[in-house]
């Protein structure tokens, strides 16, 4: 008997199959014809065949053909992983050269507070520190004497300290509307009276910090909180608030 190659001829759905002599080598021919329909079988089912090149190339080629779709979804995945570890160590390094250059800054207590006339910060008032968020003004009653009872804005910037353990996030209650800024993302905003909560783990260290209030009618709140990691609430207190000395 003749050592012999299979191969497919035609459309795929209906493949037909020639038999070709390419061996003359006796000691490389089948011993049977029940080696032979061996050989076919693996042949039809994509397994390397007797008859084929003996190379490591062959037997890779087949096996990836038996098992393209798997072999397919585990590079997908491994490249998923490794796009993830990528951009997870880019934020990290990100955060900490930040907070590496927020540490090496001279700082003083408290936020500063910018006061305007107005609801889009735009007719500065005065300038002040703030040690703290959590303001209630009144029916007739406003943050400064030269701004009235109404339509008025703050903007608070500076930096916020988180303890070491982190928090879960961090939320705000405001009459009539607020814009939160972290790490120079937004992260809260709405223009009605509510309370809200930007829920996210938040790293310990210092973060930049800015956060604009405005208010439309008589009488005006804002109050700003943060979960502590045993989820309770507790409005932020003085001393995880600074700002960069001038």
């Amino acid at each position: 008997m003749l050592m012999i190659r299979l191969s497919r001829r035609g459309a795929r759905k209906q493949p037909h199959y020639r038999i070709v002599v390419i061996e003359k080598d006796r000691a490389r021919r089948y011993e049977s014809a029940e080696a032979l329909s061996a050989d076919v079988k693996r042949y039809l089912a994509d397994e390397p065949v007797a008859a084929g090149p003996p190379g490591a190339a062959y037997r890779a080629k087949k096996f990836f053909r038996r098992h393209r779709r798997s072999i397919t979804l585990a590079l997908l995945v491994l490249v998923s992983i490794g796009i993830g570890i990528g951009m997870a160590h880019f934020t990290n390094t990100h955060h900490a050269d930040y907070a590496a250059d927020v540490s090496a800054t001279q700082t003083e207590p408290g936020l500063v507070a910018e006061l305007f006339n107005g609801t889009q910060l735009s007719k500065f008032v005065r300038q002040r520190i703030d040690r703290q968020i959590d303001f209630t003004w009144t029916h007739g009653n406003t943050p400064d004497v030269d701004m009235p009872t109404t339509r008025y804005s703050i903007r608070w910037t500076g930096i916020l300290i988180v303890p070491p353990g982190g928090i879960g996030g961090i939320g705000a209650i405001a009459d009539d509307g607020i814009r939160l800024k972290l790490d120079r993302a937004n992260v809260l905003s709405f223009s009605k009276p509510q309370r809200d909560i930007y829920v996210a783990t938040i790293s310990p260290g210092p973060h930049a910090f800015q956060l604009e209030y405005w208010n439309t009618l008589a009488g005006g709140r804002v109050q700003l909180f943060w979960l502590r990691p045993d989820g309770q609430q507790e409005v932020i207190p003085a001393n995880a608030f600074s700002h960069a000395e001038k």
